[in-house]
């Protein structure tokens, strides 16, 4: 975990537990008159790791992922939400511009409430 300004960076190899953490702090903070709404960004891939931080382009795309998730939703690309396969309720597919991404990315919202 790296706190990062306002946000927090997980880095974990269980597929399985993602979705869980970022739904339920999401979901947490939802239920929580006095915090804020948040947004919450999945992406599954390679990342470089160096002095016990992580680089790369699924760095990136997961933080650019927050940027564009509506508040109180975890985003995820559409081939990051096949791996964790979740039957939960999402949004339909909708292409985003990510920020340092040279091709519009498909993308996909599960409310975390």
């Amino acid at each position: 975990m790296k706190f990062l300004g306002d946000g927090v960076m997980f880095v974990t190899t269980a597929v399985d537990r993602v979705f869980v953490i970022a739904a339920g702090i999401t979901g947490a903070c939802e239920r929580d008159d006095l915090l804020p709404s948040v947004r919450s960004g999945i992406s599954f891939g390679e990342v470089v790791t160096r002095d016990r931080d992580y680089f790369g382009a699924t760095v990136n795309r997961a933080a650019r992922l927050v940027n564009v998730a509506t508040p109180g939703h975890v985003a995820l690309d559409v081939e990051s939400a096949g791996i964790i396969g979740h039957d939960r309720p999402h949004t339909a597919p909708r292409m985003v511009d990510l920020k340092g991404f040279d091709h519009p990315v498909s993308i996909v919202e599960f409310p975390a409430g």
